[in-house]
């Protein structure tokens, strides 16, 4: 009977981390961007071989027309996450309160972003899900209104004008109100 073996590998200074899932067996490369390059060798009841090759340059950037999961954030303060019910599954992040923020790094801001729209879910008040550059206090690009929908598992997707985002930034998502102001599944610009 074959298993499967996880593994989690970070770089000395925490900026990058590869997790690679797979059947025991022979030796097989995995590919993940750029000149790197993983063997992994698992035989059953033993431990791995890790092989690294080639180079990371660090030089990764996040289209921010894309759809951006808001659990996906590289640092978080006062925010939590949780399962969602939302289209697909998968966390959220919860419990925001006045000042609470997610920072996404490496955001490519492209010409012509005009917008931007946010699932959101909230049950009895309302808020703000702001949108800054480089800090919690730094550019405000744009921001959404958090509507009160009747349920913490009732979604519905607002949307905000956006101005000033060009180029690649750190992005912090910013909730302002008081407490229990609501939750975020996933964000994009357009």
């Amino acid at each position: 009977m074959l298993g499967v073996v996880s593994a989690a590998f970070t770089n000395p200074d925490g900026s990058k981390a590869l997790v690679a899932t797979m059947t025991p067996g022979p030796p097989e490369p995995f590919r993940c961007g750029g000149e790197l390059s993983v063997h992994l060798l698992a035989r059953w009841f033993c431990r791995s071989n890790v092989q690294w090759s080639g180079t990371q340059n660090g030089g990764y950037t996040v289209d921010a027309k894309t759809q951006i999961q808001a659990s996906s954030f590289n640092t978080v303060s006062g925010l939590q996450t949780e399962g969602t019910t939302d289209t697909l599954g998968g966390y959220d992040v919860a419990f925001a309160d006045d000042g609470d923020y997610a920072v996404y790094s490496n955001v490519n801001f492209a010409s012509g972003i005009t917008a931007v729209d946010v699932p959101r879910r909230k049950r009895r008040k309302r808020g703000t899900l702001e949108f800054h550059l480089d800090g919690p206090a730094g550019q405000l690009i744009g921001s959404v209104t958090i509507p009160v929908t009747g349920g913490w598992q009732k979604w519905t997707t607002v949307s905000g004008p956006v101005s000033g985002a060009s180029g690649v930034h750190n992005l912090y998502a910013v909730f302002r109100g008081n407490t229990g102001i609501g939750n975020v599944n996933w964000f994009q610009f357009k």
